[in-house]
Parts: structure tokens; sequence; C-alpha cells
């Protein structure tokens, strides 16, 4: 699959109330998001095992910690969000070229 297409850094995934061992899922995450070709596979595995980090870690804060965990966190998360819909997007459209140059050759071996 291709590269996401904006460049991610540990800064956007990161802030004052990331725990090293997030911080560690979300550099392994900028690594697969920042490859040339990303291992989907890969990525799914991280993405989960960051969800699975993260209810945990709520799980272990106090309510007030809680809450600024989950506010920082809310933003990382819409990041994220909008950094797998980009890669989506891209993956549509070369699938669709695909199709399309797939239907093409079809018509002339008619």
């Amino acid at each position: 699959m291709k590269q996401a297409p904006n460049r991610l850094t540990i800064g956007h995934l990161t802030h004052e109330h990331t725990p090293a061992e997030l911080a560690d899922i979300n550099e392994r995450l900028c690594e697969l998001l920042n490859a040339d070709e990303t291992d989907v596979k890969a990525l799914q595995a991280e993405v989960d095992k960051r969800d699975s980090f993260i209810v945990n870690w709520l799980s272990q804060l106090t309510d007030k910690k809680k809450k600024q965990f989950a506010l920082n966190e809310s933003q990382v998360n819409n990041k994220l969000t909008c950094i797998c819909k980009d890669l989506l997007n891209t993956v549509e459209k070369d699938l669709l070229k695909l199709n399309r140059g797939r239907k093409a050759v079809k018509s002339y071996t008619k």
C-alpha cells in the first residue's frame, strides 16, 4: 500500500501526558505511516495495541488525570484518523486507476 500523504512525526502523536510505552507505540506508528509502502497488517496491529494500551491506561488514572489525558489524546486520535482516511483515499484512487487500466486492456483483447 502507498505511503500516507503527509509526513508524520512523533511530535504529532505525543503530548505532555503521553506515557513512555504509548510514545513507543506512537513511534512505531510514525515509522509505519512514513514508510515507502505502508504495511497494513502491521499498521492495524499497532493501532490495536495503541487502543488497548489507552483503555488500560485510562483505567489506572485518577478522574482529573483521566480528563487531562483524554483531552490531549482526543486531538492525537483525530490526527491519526485524518491520516488514515487520507491513506484510504489514496488507495481507493489507485484501485480505480488499476480497474480502468484493466478494463482498457480487456477491451483490446476481445
